[in-house]
């Protein structure tokens, strides 16, 4: 099923099955959407989409079974007002087994989500799986006034997203209050928020980046979360804020966090741990302040740990944060956690 913009080559509005007026297209790819259905006996398809600017006033709604398939960057969903949902969003809370792949968000600055998600009903799963398993594949976020990518809901299971880059989003970059997520070459730069805030469990996110939030770069607030390869630069609070025990993080980078153009302060750590937590891994992660154009050091320590922390395993280096590598707070001890951390 292809849908044209209005903008899109006449060869190719003259073939399509749907062709768009420029505004309110959001209300034909719906209908394309819903259209895949009597040809499947609601099993649902494909929708494929021209290059050129889709513009929406309301939420493209993936229904169950459904793909989204743009023309890579060429694809454009841009928002021409804010209503508070999702550029692209679930039609309802039993929406599974979707994908969105090959095309671009454009929030505009709106109130609206770039992508959002909600799932919390199994009922209409038809596989016995327990897993909504939607996928996001090769998706460029720009500018929501909200969240780049908010999931949520105990039934957003097992989401599948690669290669999706989120720039300037004006609240989280990764909202992922959903368990059992797979998260690989992710990015988000210039977040109002945290760039990934990861608020379910058992959640896996590889070869991932946050650069320039206005918070932290990662914050961990779910248990049994796992972290590889990953990387928290230029973030104007914590390299990676770790507020649930049990969750392992291994070969990440924090790089000189703690900066804050506007109003420089060395208030904020590489690895931050905070009290109480156990079964924490930090294993062969690096904090370090590279001095970004003379710009000066600032990530004040290396890995923190606010104190009465234990069963924690941290094997790292450090280097230039300004407090020193390694503080360990009140009734942490080397008696109850195995540190090894070297450098300055």
């Amino acid at each position: 099923m292809l849908v044209a913009a209005a903008n899109a080559p006449q060869s190719m509005r003259d073939v399509a099955d749907y062709v768009c007026s420029g505004s309110n297209d959001q209300a034909t790819i719906n209908e394309a959407l819903q259209s895949t259905y009597p040809d499947t006996n609601g099993l649902g398809g494909v929708v494929q989409l021209s290059p050129g600017t889709f513009n929406c006033s309301g939420s493209v709604r993936m229904r169950r079974r459904t793909s989204l398939i743009g023309a890579g960057r060429a694809s454009i969903l841009k928002a021409t007002t804010g209503w508070g949902g999702g550029i692209i969003e679930t039609f309802d809370a039993g929406t599974d087994k979707v994908s969105v792949a090959f095309l671009g968000i454009d929030g505009d600055y709106k109130n609206v989500h770039g992508i959002h998600f909600n799932v919390t009903d199994d009922g209409s799963f038809d596989d016995g799986s327990p897993d909504a398993a939607n996928f996001l594949t090769d998706v460029y976020i720009h500018a929501p006034g909200l969240d780049g990518v908010r999931f949520e809901g105990g039934r957003m299971r097992a989401a599948n997203v690669s290669k999706v880059r989120i720039w300037n989003p004006g609240g989280y970059g990764y909202y992922l209050d959903s368990p059992d997520g797979f998260y690989d070459q992710c990015e988000v730069g210039s977040s109002g928020l945290a760039g990934f805030s990861l608020r379910s469990s058992n959640n896996r996110i590889t070869n991932s980046k946050a650069w320039y939030a206005d918070g932290s770069g990662f914050e961990i607030l779910a248990v049994r979360n796992q972290l590889a390869a990953c990387e928290s630069q230029d973030n104007e609070q914590h390299g990676y804020y770790i507020g649930a025990g049990q969750v392992s993080l291994t070969a990440c980078h924090a790089d000189s966090n703690s900066w804050n153009g506007a109003a420089p302060t060395s208030s904020y750590n590489g690895f931050h741990v905070i009290q109480w937590r156990s079964r924490v891994q930090l294993i062969g992660c690096q904090a370090y302040d590279k001095n970004e154009g003379g710009r000066g050091f600032w990530q004040q320590w290396g890995f923190f740990f606010e104190g009465d922390n234990s069963y924690c395993q941290v094997s790292g280096v450090t280097r230039d944060n300004t407090s020193g590598p390694l503080s360990l707070g009140p009734n942490t001890t080397l008696d109850d956690n195995s540190i090894d951390v070297l450098g300055t």
